[in-house]
């Protein structure tokens, strides 16, 4: 199941506790658990690469020891 890249890390949050409390709720099928459990991977694998990418960034910064900060859009 694919996760669209450009779904925020706070959507794909609410998301993934949207789909484990329907995972927890006692009336779902077997067939649906699978299906959210799915979902579940994406939406986790999704939030670990955008913290990933954010770790990364911020060691770049602390390696920049101190130097200002540029801004992209100049």
């Amino acid at each position: 199941m694919s996760i669209n890249t450009d779904l925020k890390f706070e959507d794909a949050m609410q998301e993934l506790e949207r789909v484990v409390l329907e995972l927890e709720s006692s009336n779902v099928s077997l067939t649906r658990s699978i299906e959210l459990y799915n979902r579940a991977k994406a939406l986790h694998r999704h939030c670990d690469n955008i913290i990933k990418k954010i770790s990364l960034n911020i060691e770049l910064i602390d390696s920049e020891k101190g130097k200002p900060i540029e801004d992209e859009e100049q």
